[in-house]
């Protein structure tokens, strides 16, 4: 068994149908498998698990709402992928471009800064596309 990190994306639908801003989250799930596919297959069915509103108490800036998983973004296995993960073992990574060393900065200041992410392969399936 090897170790990977998959890229789950998820997204806030409000209630009231007014998509006037669509609040995304990322989330990186620590995923034990056997191979890519079984690792995309298992983040998947994580991924679902975190769909719903809440017993209808989940709200974005007040409004009410659900998380919806769009899809798998990708899969990454780890750099030690046939070890354990334990403290300081890099697990995924992230590449993307910049237009200047001020974005830079403000980037590692956890400043908002437009950038460019750099495509990865995508996984080899997707989930449904949301209406």
């Amino acid at each position: 068994m090897s170790w990977y990190v998959a890229n789950a994306i998820l997204y806030f639908r409000f209630e009231d149908g007014n998509q006037d801003v669509i609040p995304v989250w990322e989330n990186l799930y620590l995923i034990e498998a056997g191979s890519p596919d079984e690792a995309l297959s298992k983040a998947t069915v994580r991924a679902r698990e975190d769909e719903g509103d809440d017993s209808a108490s989940l709200t974005y800036n007040g409004r009410k709402c659900s998380r919806v998983c769009v899809g798998i973004r990708k899969v990454t296995s780890c750099v030690n992928e046939d070890e354990r993960p334990e403290d300081g073992t890099e697990v995924t990574y992230n590449e993307f471009q910049l237009d200047s060393l001020e974005s830079l900065h403000r980037l590692a200041r956890g400043e908002p800064t437009m950038l460019e992410y750099e495509a990865a392969e995508p996984p080899r399936a997707t989930l449904d596309s949301p209406p």
